[in-house]
């Protein structure tokens, strides 16, 4: 999939569905700070529909860099003026790992997992792939749910 958003990139710079799948595909190989830089270029060039599901995608990239803090507040301007539960979700997580625990409880997240809990998730969600046919990226704002932590 790589390869196809890279080829897409190069026909097109601007185009924020290519730019977000390559980031994807940057985060599922651990290369987070090139998917944010992608993040950024595809949510400049998108429209205000897309431009959500990348801030998802981009805020999922930074806490699995370890950077909840920057993620709580690429989402928080996002979410208060829109309720679409994917951002939401996400934003959640990001005050459960950046220790904001009553805020992520107020969005209904009541067991925050923690950053291993999430980077495992990814893990197994970019081996199995959306489809379960292998790596690859996500549609643009696929949220990858984090299970909660067992205790």
């Amino acid at each position: 999939a790589m390869s196809a958003y890279q080829r897409a990139v190069e026909a097109n710079p601007k185009d924020a569905r290519a730019l977000n799948g390559l980031a994807v595909s940057h985060d599922l190989k651990q290369q987070h700070k090139a998917a944010q830089d992608l993040y950024e270029k595809a949510y400049e060039s998108a429209d205000s529909k897309l431009q959500n599901g990348i801030l998802v995608n981009w805020g999922l990239s930074l806490m699995l860099s370890g950077e909840a803090g920057q993620a709580v507040q690429k989402l928080e301007p996002a979410v208060n003026e829109t309720d679409l539960p994917s951002l939401r979700q996400v934003l959640a997580i990001a005050y459960g790992l950046s220790g904001q625990k009553d805020k992520a409880k107020q969005l209904g997240l009541t067991n925050p997992p923690t950053y291993d809990d999430l980077r495992a998730s990814i893990r197994e969600y970019g081996m199995a792939g959306p489809t379960g046919s292998g790596p690859q990226a996500a549609p643009v704002g696929e949220v990858v749910t984090v299970p909660p932590k067992s205790r």
